[in-house]
């Protein structure tokens, strides 16, 4: 009557298509999640500062510097009332010890000894560049970042800093004064 195919045919069939379909949710949720600033086990703590002179808080997280083993890292993210990346400090391979640690123009990369900073804006949905700012050396603001407080993973400190964007015409500045942090260290593995 019905030409049919025998029964293990159609469910191989079907089970191949099945784990195609599986692999292409599983895909589209590690998609959808690893842009969620709700990541709990990475944000703690507290930061605050003046940006620009206005009041400016974010979340916070902070890591030790790998693949590289040149301290830490202290990372910084704002985010809109949606949930997108909007913002963002990088201060990196700061010393793991209590201390006033200036800031220079170093690449995370570079085994130099420095203590290096990025910001960085995001648009759209928070996956799209909005702009990387450089450290403005010279000024009238000593860029620092201080440890001065390490309770076991816990590190509290302050900073200040300033940024240009010289890709902007014309150049566009961002100055943080009177920071202040408190978070943990977690495993970024």
């Amino acid at each position: 009557m019905f030409n049919q195919l025998p029964q293990t045919d159609l469910l191989s069939v079907w089970g191949t298509k099945f784990c195609d379909m599986k692999k292409v949710i599983l895909f589209a949720l590690l998609l959808v999640t690893a842009c969620n600033k709700n990541d709990e086990s990475w944000y703690w703590g507290e930061v605050s500062a003046f940006k620009n002179g206005d009041c400016w808080t974010a979340e916070i997280y902070a890591g030790y510097n790998k693949p590289y083993s040149q301290g830490i890292d202290i990372i910084v993210d704002r985010f809109n009332e949606k949930g997108f990346h909007r913002e963002g400090i990088f201060i990196y391979k700061v010393p793991e010890q209590v201390g006033r640690y200036k800031l220079e123009h170093t690449e995370v990369r570079e085994f130099d000894g420095l203590v290096g900073s990025k910001y960085y804006k995001s648009i759209d949905d928070g996956d799209v560049a909005g702009g990387t700012y450089t450290l403005l050396l010279n000024d009238s603001i000593s860029d620092f970042v201080e440890i001065t407080e390490i309770d076991g993973r816990e590190i509290r400190g302050n900073f200040q800093m300033s940024f240009v964007n010289n890709n902007s015409i014309p150049p566009d500045t961002i100055v943080f004064l009177d920071g202040k942090f408190h978070t943990r260290l977690v495993d970024l593995e």
